[in-house]
């Protein structure tokens, strides 16, 4: 569910009372449409889950192997779907977004 957040609060019960006040009159809460999606994804075939744990396993895994090879070396990330990469001398942060994106085109 990439771009909606849905999740339940932790904490000191005192804190959390006072941040619900808060939060009650600054939004209506969770959009509908989130609240549908996140009882589905809770409910439904978690076959998905796997399945996308396998392919950002994947695209980590061979991401951090090439990275070497553009002098620019960085661990695969273990829990997050990006990486903050090291720009290697010789470019701008830009000119390496460039030479990634001409890199990931012509691979």
């Amino acid at each position: 569910m990439t771009g909606g957040a849905l999740g339940s609060p932790w904490g000191n019960a005192q804190i959390l009372a006072v941040s619900a006040r808060v939060k009650q009159n600054v939004d209506s809460g969770v959009f509908q449409a989130v609240q549908y999606a996140g009882h589905r994804a809770l409910t439904g075939s978690q076959q998905c889950v796997a399945d996308n744990c396998r392919i950002w396993q994947e695209r980590g895994t061979s991401s951090s192997a090439r990275s070497a090879t553009w002098g620019s070396p960085w661990r695969r990330p273990e829990r997050r779907s990006y990486a903050w990469v090291p720009v290697p001398r010789g470019f701008t942060s830009g000119s390496f977004c460039v030479e990634l994106l001409v890199k990931a085109v012509w691979w």
